[in-house]
């Protein structure tokens, strides 16, 4: 459990990966713990119940989960180019279509990536409160979808995010990148 803003940077820790992840990580970690929650004085949080938030609440999973029978129902998407499943944060199964993997599209584990350390905060460069800091410090597998300059899919990359665990704090993070004229 998150007893306290604190706490992030144990889990942060806890959670593994290489070493660029593990230092974003640690110090989002410890952004998270020197900001305070939003409170409903604030513009943005005005008519949401923020003050009722107690993070403490939920625990923050830290073991990769088994694919089970939450599987994606590619059926649903017709006949997509990738299908990716989270669950609980933790990417359990990519599967990518003939086409796309020869046609050099990555979808999958940002840490696994060549460029991951690039791309991982390309695009939101300035985090936008204490929730975006959580996402970094506690995303155990942040996803990226690269799809090189040029290529055309021939069907959608479909993600499916699956909260297994009751009082779950899951933080997922997903990283596209689409190249000119894809």
């Amino acid at each position: 459990m998150i007893a306290s803003m604190q706490d992030t940077a144990a889990l942060a820790q806890s959670l593994g990966g290489p070493d660029w992840l593990r230092e974003r990580r640690a110090a989002a970690a410890v952004r998270v713990a020197e900001t305070p929650l939003p409170t409903a004085e604030e513009e943005v949080w005005r008519y949401s119940r923020i003050g009722d938030l107690d993070l403490g609440r939920f625990a923050s999973p830290v073991e990769r989960p088994a694919a089970d029978a939450t599987a994606v129902d590619a059926a649903a998407f017709g006949e997509p180019s990738a299908t990716v499943l989270v669950v609980d944060g933790f990417c359990v199964d990519v599967v990518l279509s003939p086409a796309a993997s020869a046609a050099g599209v990555y979808v999958g584990r940002l840490a696994d990536h060549s460029d991951g350390a690039a791309l991982l905060g390309s695009v939101m460069t300035i985090e936008t409160d204490v929730f975006a800091e959580m996402t970094t410090a506690l995303c155990p597998d942040p996803l990226a979808v690269v799809v090189p300059a040029g290529v055309v899919l021939d069907g959608p990359v479909v993600v499916r995010h699956h909260a297994a665990t009751p009082g779950a704090l899951v933080c997922d993070r997903l990283v596209v990148r689409v190249g000119e004229g894809a």
